[in-house]
């Protein structure tokens, strides 16, 4: 679903000129205008980056606190960082986990690392998708770099660690659980949703907060929808959609208690007004 696309491809350029502007008015490394922002973050003084997705205004859709205090979570690959630094300053201890490199991204059998992260290329360069930029240079400028620009400026601490999400464990993290878990459109991304899942659940002692397109209701047949198609070049590195039913039946078996809808958000990809609607699921021990 498209919303008003002109006028939000219009509005994001202009944020991005004036981001552009501000990063060459106050002198600030050339590359931080190359970074690709999968978030719209306040830095202060005006310094807001132009995000593909912003969720400034709305944290409530989410149905987390609006205080951490004491509280302890783990934000599951957080991208630019929203939810790591948004927690951050609602008084959270915040750790994060991000993948060690792009090699690390799953990949269909037969698909090769160049196909991989020439898709990857493709959606951070648009037009300038040639495979000209290294497996190094793409990690920094989509997950490196923007992170570690916005921790440094909101001058926050979070516990940065890297491994990919199927060998999270409390030993990997040298923790005993987390009170609050944030897996948002992970699942999507993985060939194995159910080990991704139940790495997470492993280090969740509170609740474990899910966002993702998750089709159908809990009265279904417990199924997964393949949406990887047959083209290996074609799948935009997302394979399976468990419906309501089968996350929840996985969930209880993985030990929660509680797994009830929290709510409803529309992601809505700011450079083109496409909309995407997302449940949010929280289970609880």
């Amino acid at each position: 679903m498209t919303i008003m696309a002109n006028a939000f491809e219009t509005a994001f350029n202009a944020r991005r000129e004036a981001f552009l502007q501000r990063v060459e008015a106050d002198g600030l490394p050339a590359e931080v205008g190359r970074y690709f922002w999968y978030h719209a973050i306040d830095l202060g003084d005006g310094l807001v980056t132009p995000g593909i997705f912003d969720y400034r205004s709305e944290w409530a859709d989410f149905a987390l606190p609006e205080s951490f205090a004491g509280a302890s979570v783990l934000d599951a690959g957080p991208a630019t960082g929203f939810f790591s630094f948004e927690c951050a300053r609602r008084s959270a201890r915040v750790s994060c986990i991000e993948l060690p490199s792009l090699l690390g991204l799953d990949r269909f059998p037969g698909q090769t690392v160049e196909q991989s992260l020439l898709k990857i290329e493709h959606m951070m360069f648009a037009g300038d998708s040639t495979g000209s930029h290294s497996e190094e240079e793409l990690y920094r400028l989509l997950l490196e770099g923007p992170y570690r620009f916005c921790e440094q400026r909101l001058g926050v601490e979070v516990n940065r660690r890297y491994l990919n999400v199927y060998d999270v464990s409390p030993d990997a993290l040298e923790c005993d659980g987390f009170d609050w878990v944030l897996a948002g459109d992970i699942f999507v991304h993985t060939l194995y949703p159910l080990k991704a899942l139940a790495a997470l659940a492993s280090v969740c002692s509170g609740t474990l907060a899910i966002v993702e397109r998750i089709p159908g209701s809990v009265e279904d047949v417990p199924a997964m929808l393949y949406t990887g198609g047959a083209v290996p070049e074609q799948d935009d590195v997302n394979w399976w959609l468990p419906n309501r039913a089968c996350l929840e039946q996985l969930l209880r078996k993985l030990g929660f208690r509680e797994v009830r809808e929290a709510g409803r958000h529309t992601a809505i990809v700011q450079s083109s007004g496409f909309a995407v609607e997302r449940t949010v699921l929280h289970a609880s021990r």
